[in-house]
């Protein structure tokens, strides 16, 4: 074997050797980013998993919340009823003032009407 042949073999065997390595990394660098993305993926199934416990929850608060605002409905509908009642007893209490101021009234009149009858005039304080 000359001397050409024996350096382009030392030169092939240096870039076989070259190219494994570089092969070998590429392996090692494919199994590392294998390893990240294997570990990204069970972080991602544990926010999921936390998503659905948190959303699970929301769930449940959000039925609590509206079993909540239906008893406060049935409270605000309950004093409106009562304000509607009260409103009606005010009135009839109104009138019932009205219908008794009217009946002193006539009673008054009917009063100073017999005392002038009586007397011949009106009582004194009142208008002569």
């Amino acid at each position: 074997m000359n001397e050409k042949d024996f350096n382009e073999q030392e030169y092939l065997k240096a870039c076989l050797i070259r190219d494994m390595l570089n092969a070998k990394g590429m392996v090692a660098t494919y199994v590392n980013i294998t390893e990240v993305m294997k570990k990204e993926k069970e972080k991602l199934q544990q926010e999921a998993e936390d998503l659905k416990f948190k959303c699970g929850n929301m769930d449940d608060e959000m039925c609590e919340l509206k079993k909540e605002n239906a008893r406060l409905k049935e409270k605000v509908q309950d004093i409106e009823d009562q304000n509607l009642k009260l409103q009606d007893e005010i009135c009839s209490l109104s009138d019932t003032i009205k219908t008794q101021d009217s009946d002193i009234l006539k009673l008054t009149m009917q009063s100073i009407g017999k005392e002038v009858a009586k007397r011949g005039r009106l009582p004194k304080g009142g208008n002569q």
